[in-house]
């Protein structure tokens, strides 16, 4: 079960940083070099939702940092750094 909540976890913040409005234009996509997440906590129910910052959005390197919270509660329960390679077509 826990796999499965940490697998949600990390599609839900690729899927943010995946369609969000930073890649440079010709880019395809990205892909991930490093990814680093401290489990903070637990919620038993609710809504969850994440916030994505970038940190540094260069033409072939992106960071980005993300915090997933239980909604109801305002508690932090996941942290996140990511560092993203920017794809391009060939």
């Amino acid at each position: 079960m826990l796999s499965l909540i940490l697998s949600l976890f990390l599609a839900l913040i690729f899927t943010i940083i995946a369609h969000s409005e930073n890649l440079p234009e010709a880019a395809s996509g990205l892909t991930t070099i490093v990814l680093k997440s401290n489990y903070l906590g637990t919620v038993h129910g609710g809504v969850i939702e994440c916030v994505a910052t970038p940190v540094h959005n260069g033409r072939t390197i992106q960071v980005w940092d993300a915090t997933v919270s239980g909604k109801e509660i305002g508690k932090t329960i996941a942290i996140f750094r990511c560092r993203q390679m920017v794809l391009y077509p060939k």
